[in-house]
């Protein structure tokens, strides 16, 4: 289905940038000077024309649309947002909003499609999706275009590179943890999951580990950081993924941007399209609640899976990625979230 989109110019304010949706029709509006993920979002600008349709009112519009994100607590955004809704209720349509924040906040706009990176599957209302966050696309940026695929070996090899609280075997993770105790600093959730899970792993025979450990968050670090962190992924079977700051995870779509398997620790969260994707088909997938039972979910997922599975499974993720996840992709589906209810 090919979505008739109504947005106003009007509705943003002298400080907003507006959405990537509407980067097709708008224009693409340019990362800042050395950002690392440049260009994350060019094919989805030289496509999207082909996506959707923007139209002159809402009467011709299939959903109204939000230009900028929700913006918390900003009182003004709040009143556009709120405004374009009646607007677009007394036509019979819709507002889309995009949220790409850490918060969980609720968003208290009727008749909207909501779409967002942060929020608790337990606690989801039915208007809530998830939008994933976007990088720029491993293969193609990194990996010359071409899908490295692995073949099976009796040992499960899960990879790890980022922060995590401590690792016994990373001495400056442990100084630092013993700082942040010291100074009553509180452990992200995050970072301790991540934590656990290496010290779990590390002491399992059966499995094979490629972690780098990091002391700090590197998300913004150069090119020979962002380097290693990409062949990290790449030269493992599977790759650890957890949530960060908010409850999601930019590694997630990072890891099959490569084709990698994740090894997926669920805290309650929400996935792209879940009401039409079987995530559990493409991960190792383990409860937060059932981490001490995580190297097991491993070596059972690895012993079951046969050798020709094992590189068509990876194939498969690769395949979900741009089909559903990259920007192409996820904009493309769209309309499967505005017709969902």
């Amino acid at each position: 289905m090919r979505l008739k989109i109504y947005a106003s110019r009007e509705d943003i304010l002298p400080e907003d940038r507006y959405l990537v949706m509407l980067y097709p029709y708008w224009g693409l509006l340019p990362e800042p000077p050395g950002h690392k993920d440049a260009g994350r979002f060019d094919e989805y600008a030289r496509q999207g024309s082909e996506i959707f349709t923007m139209v002159e009112t809402l009467a011709e519009a299939d959903a109204a649309l939000l230009p900028f994100e929700w913006k918390p607590g900003s009182p003004a955004h709040v009143e556009i947002a709120g405004r374009l809704a009646q607007e677009a209720a007394r036509h019979g349509k819709r507002v889309i909003i995009f949220f790409n924040n850490d918060s969980p906040e609720d968003i208290s706009i009727d008749n909207a499609v909501i779409l967002r990176t942060s929020f608790y599957s337990s606690t989801r209302r039915p208007c809530e999706f998830a939008v994933p966050g976007w990088t720029v696309d491993f293969m193609t940026h990194y990996l010359d275009g071409k899908l490295p695929v692995r073949q099976k070996k009796e040992k499960p090899v899960v990879g790890y590179c980022g922060y995590v609280d401590y690792d016994f075997k990373t001495t400056a993770t442990v100084l630092m943890h013993g700082l942040r105790l010291v100074l009553g600093r509180k452990i992200k959730t995050g970072a301790f999951l991540r934590g656990t899970a290496v010290r779990l792993l590390r002491r399992d025979r059966r499995i094979g580990t490629n972690f780098i450990c990091r002391t700090g968050f590197l998300g913004t670090g150069g090119e020979a950081v962002r380097r290693e962190y990409v062949q990290n992924i790449v030269e493992s079977d599977y790759a650890l993924v957890t949530r960060g700051a908010g409850n999601f995870s930019y590694r997630l779509y990072e890891v099959m941007s490569c084709g990698r398997i994740p090894v997926f620790i669920n805290t309650d969260c929400v996935l792209p399209y879940d009401h039409l994707i079987e995530w559990k088909n493409y991960c190792v997938w383990v409860e937060a609640r059932e981490l001490d039972k995580l190297e097991d979910r491993i070596v059972e997922f690895h012993e079951r899976i046969s050798a020709d599975e094992f590189g068509a499974l990876q194939i498969a993720v690769r395949q979900l990625y741009e089909e559903w996840i990259s920007p192409v992709g996820f904009h493309r589906n769209l309309w499967r979230c505005v017709e969902a209810e």
